[in-house]
């Protein structure tokens, strides 16, 4: 089965957050970690982010 990566440039963009804002949701929140694509690269797991915001949903709405 095919993983799904994406980028954290395109990854801010659609979340909304800085640079900065993804390394706070990442310590504070349970954002999940990038893997490494290459010396100087990283990517995220698409299911795990999309994963992470369910949870946020399920959160949400239960409050």
């Amino acid at each position: 089965m095919a993983q799904t990566i994406i980028r954290p440039g395109p990854l801010m963009k659609e979340l909304g957050v800085t640079r900065h804002g993804l390394k706070i949701m990442r310590e504070r929140k349970g954002f999940p970690d990038p893997i490494q694509l290459g010396e100087r690269s990283v990517g995220y797991i698409r299911d795990e982010v999309d994963a992470w915001l369910e949870e946020r949903k399920a959160e949400r709405d239960a409050a």
